[in-house]
């Protein structure tokens, strides 16, 4: 026994007809899509055949085929958006994108801090890249982080969140906090006047251009170039990074503060309460400090604090 492949019935040749008759689709638009111009002619097409065979057998046929037609329909689209040579993510709070490279060009979008964009091209430091709107334009490619950077970024919040915090302090005024210890660095959140957060490590760096999570500095370091004192500090949101320890006021009270002497408070813990003469309740601090570079020590010296009943 053969089979033989069915001929086109009455319902298939007016699909087709009515297909074929469709005007052409034009290319002049960006976002000219094949199944847009397609789908309006198959549903004229459905109502007239509908209208021919009122319903049974044919009907049921005619609405498989539109089921397969449809699903084709997604495969159609007509591709004529710019292609993207990689990707990138968003470092700073907010990145602005602009339709051409000047600072007064027309905004096409604003991205906040960790948007998944596409890079479409690259002129010197620049990146014109497109949002995860479909938005594209130019900004300053020092604004990215590359995928690695990124997945570095975030384990780095990931395992400071997650260990135990060194001190806590408030921020003595609107301050940056960036996503490396570097001045020029992005920054991703801004700390509000008085807003408190737990620190995480301190480090001293050397003041040099910013470098990427994912890259290596080439510039020469000597013993003269300018460094600065930076804390790691995570938010309420467990996302964590670099402050300058200068626009910080631990929380300690300020007496405990000058017994520093000039030393770098490193870390500090409550260990416990004691009491005054009159009861009331104090707290034990222990704190670490160090006067050596960080590279070469996490501290070299800690001191236990308890309230002093001969002071009553």
């Amino acid at each position: 026994m053969s089979l033989e492949a069915p001929g086109p019935s009455l319902a298939d040749s007016q699909v087709i007809d009515a297909l074929e008759r469709r005007p052409a689709i034009t290319t002049d638009h960006p976002e000219t899509i094949l199944a847009n111009q397609w789908l309006p002619d198959w549903l004229t097409a459905i109502g007239t055949i509908k209208g021919r065979l009122g319903g049974g057998r044919g009907w049921l046929r005619l609405i498989h085929l539109s089921i397969i037609a449809i699903s084709l329909a997604g495969c159609w689209r007509l591709r004529t958006d710019e292609p993207a040579i990689g990707e990138a993510y968003v470092a700073p709070a907010t990145l602005q994108l602009r339709e051409e490279i000047a600072p007064r060009a027309k905004l096409t979008a604003t991205l906040t801090h960790g948007a998944r964009v596409e890079i479409l091209a690259r002129r010197r430091r620049f990146a014109r890249v497109r949002g995860p709107d479909g938005a594209a334009g130019w900004t300053d490619g020092r604004q990215l982080l590359s995928a690695e950077g990124m997945a570095i970024f975030r384990d780095q919040s990931s395992r400071a969140s997650a260990s135990p915090p060194q001190g806590s302090a408030s921020a003595a005024e609107m301050v940056n906090v960036h996503i490396t210890p570097y001045r020029g660095a992005p920054s991703f959140y801004h700390l509000s006047e008085g807003e408190r957060v737990k620190l995480a490590a301190r480090t001293i760096m050397p003041r040099i251009q910013y470098v990427p999570p994912d890259e290596q500095s080439g510039q020469l370091v000597t013993a003269e170039t300018v460094r600065d004192d930076w804390s790691l500090v995570c938010l309420k949101d467990k996302r964590c990074g670099w402050v300058l320890t200068g626009m910080l006021m631990l929380d300690l009270p300020d007496e405990l503060i000058q017994l520093a002497e000039g030393h770098r408070i490193t870390a500090f813990f409550s260990i416990g309460k004691s009491n005054d003469a009159q009861g009331k309740e104090h707290p034990v601090y222990l704190w670490t400090t160090s006067v050596a570079p960080p590279e070469q020590f996490q501290f070299d010296a800690f001191r236990v604090f308890v309230w002093s009943v001969a002071r009553d």
